[in-house]
């Protein structure tokens, strides 16, 4: 679909900030019962997935994002 772009800047055009924050409110504000949580794996080009696997069971929730960025030793120029 060559013109992908097109399409979706016109769906885009009949969206109101009022969508967006009524969007926001259901499913990323933590006091809705509809609060939905977004994960993110990712894996290097070198990854051993045997050992990917594994980790999987590891996780960290992050509560504080300014901190996790001042403290994380990955990309400290992005951060």
């Amino acid at each position: 679909m060559f013109d992908m772009s097109e399409k979706e800047a016109e769906e885009l055009k009949d969206i109101k900030k009022e969508d967006i924050i009524d969007w926001y409110h259901t499913y990323l504000r933590q006091t809705s019962p509809k609060c939905r949580r977004l994960a993110i794996r990712v894996w290097g080009c070198n990854t051993d997935w045997k050992e990917a696997d594994v980790q999987v069971a590891s996780r960290q929730v992050i509560e504080d994002l300014s901190g996790f960025k001042n403290s994380s030793e990955f990309y400290p120029g992005l951060c």
